[in-house]
């Protein structure tokens, strides 16, 4: 299996009560546990992920 250098990852903390945290939490001690680089992007408003893929030309 490939594992990318880096993995960025898009949380909207702002949906779900609470729920999103806690999913993030446990994707964030997996990312941890086995040393995978990420970047977290927390999003602010609708089509945020889409609007940062166009201007970082992904």
């Amino acid at each position: 299996m490939v594992i990318p250098k880096q993995l960025s990852v898009f949380v909207n903390l702002t949906i779900g009560k609470g729920y999103v945290l806690k999913k993030w939490n446990k994707a964030k001690a997996f990312l941890d546990k086995f040393k995978i680089k990420y970047q977290v992007i927390l999003t602010q408003y609708q089509n945020n992920c889409h609007d940062y893929l166009l201007k970082e030309h992904l």
